[in-house]
């Protein structure tokens, strides 16, 4: 039987043909392609950069590395997923080195996409290096076997991916200060506040911060979805992992007790919350 043009395996081999493309000049010093496929109210999540939200803040911020040294691309692999009919996801490894046998880091990309008729463009995309030390070193050495190793999917990512291109509406930031700077910060990123006498520890998908503002603040700026589950602790139920006896844990491991007295309440308002949330 033959496949129309427009039907979801074309679309599957397409954006995983344009996200090897996006790879590949990206290494070579050549941002044009991924520039091209900005959505214009995309975001970008990194290790060791911001979160940027917009195709013109991602532009302007990556306009610096195009004259970056370029490295080898050693191996690599993509893995394309259907969300729905206009919503995919790819998925990749890439191995990257000074040369062929020298290995230096492991890549791992998502990025999201979204077609308006037949033009897929990117609405999401989240990059992370996994770091490899080399036996000269006086660090313990990473698996030789690189191109096996198993990479661990980022959790938070899928989700936040999943509530983005599912038709979920695109927030805008909150501005959070830490020490002399302030921070735009996009709720959805947020896992969870902790109160800290005068200051609130913000913990999100990609960072901390250690902010001067009052978690009353910082909590009656953000919208649904957020659930005070104790004084002085604020979670995003979107990342609940498991509801216990006395505790909630997070994403990441984090366990926030619950008292003893309002467990059943908080149990059964977490319970209602999370199931009425649409991934």
């Amino acid at each position: 039987m033959s496949i129309s043009k427009n039907s979801k395996k074309d679309k599957l081999k397409e954006v995983e043909d344009m996200t090897q493309n996006i790879v590949h000049h990206y290494y070579c010093g050549d941002l044009t392609p991924w520039m091209e496929a900005l959505h214009r109210d995309c975001i970008w999540m990194g290790s060791g950069e911001p979160t940027l939200i917009g195709a013109d803040s991602i532009k302007a911020h990556f306009s610096k590395y195009k004259d970056m040294p370029h490295p080898t691309i050693i191996y690599e692999a993509y893995t394309p997923i259907s969300l729905s009919s206009t919503s995919f996801l790819v998925s990749g490894q890439v191995t990257l080195g000074s040369n062929e046998n020298t290995p230096s880091a492991v890549c791992q990309l998502t990025m999201g996409f979204r077609f308006a008729g037949n033009e897929a463009k990117i609405l999401y995309q989240h990059l992370s290096y996994d770091f490899i030390t080399q036996p000269d070193t006086n660090i313990p050495t990473e698996s030789k076997d690189i191109n096996n190793r198993i990479l661990p999917m980022d959790i938070s990512s899928r989700l936040f991916i999943r509530q983005l291109l599912l038709n979920k509406q695109i927030v805008a930031p909150i501005a959070i200060t830490a020490g002399n700077q302030t921070y735009f910060v996009n709720p959805n990123t947020i896992i969870y506040l902790q109160s800290n006498g005068h200051r609130t520890n913000v913990v999100c998908i990609d960072r901390t911060l250690d902010s001067s503002m009052l978690i009353t603040e910082i909590s009656s700026m953000l919208g649904e979805g957020f659930y005070a589950i104790r004084r002085g602790s604020v979670i995003n139920t979107m990342y609940v992992t498991t509801i216990r006896r006395c505790e909630v844990e997070m994403l990441y491991g984090t366990v926030i007790k619950i008292p003893v007295p309002s467990y059943v309440a908080v149990k059964q308002d977490l319970q209602n919350m999370i199931l009425k949330q649409k991934f």
